[in-house]
């Protein structure tokens, strides 16, 4: 319908195959390519490129009874992501990597010291989840968002 009312105008579409801040770093990745003066095809074929290689990781605060029964600590966990990052991240000295939270900032905290000491990202944006994802997700979850290898889906 659009295309009818402004046919010079052209609308690709890129599913991210992902959700929450790695939709948003892959948005971030959009305006740098338009500012750089990309075309919208040209763009769009990065940027599909680009969530292809987006890992999302995260851990989630509910796994109560692992924990409960000493199998499993928080720190255990956010270890963990770290040890993904550093697995699969590919150039992350040239990345910025999102961390999303949802009410435990010391977490957050804890995961940005991890990720700057062995292969420290060029930018670490955090965030705390928003109402809608954060209800979704609960209290205590922790994710991480990076660019990996194409491949990144089948081996996370």
């Amino acid at each position: 319908m659009l295309s009818e009312e402004h046919p010079d105008r052209i609308v690709e579409i890129v599913d991210t195959k992902g959700a929450s801040f790695g939709e948003g770093l892959v948005a971030l990745e959009a305006a740098r390519l338009r500012d750089r003066g990309l075309g919208v095809t040209e763009a769009a074929e990065k940027l599909r490129d680009y969530s292809r290689r987006m890992c999302n990781v995260f851990t989630v605060d509910d796994l109560m009874h692992l924990k409960r029964g000493g199998r499993l600590s928080a720190v255990k966990a956010i270890e963990a992501l770290a040890e993904r990052f550093n697995k699969f991240a590919v150039n992350p000295e040239s990345q910025i990597v999102g961390i999303a939270e949802a009410g435990c900032r010391e977490d957050a905290k804890y995961l940005m010291e991890l990720l700057r000491k062995e292969h420290p990202p060029k930018e670490i944006l955090p965030v705390e989840y928003e109402p809608i994802t954060g209800s979704h997700v609960g209290p205590g979850a922790l994710a991480l968002f990076f660019l990996s290898n194409e491949t990144v889906r089948f081996e996370c």
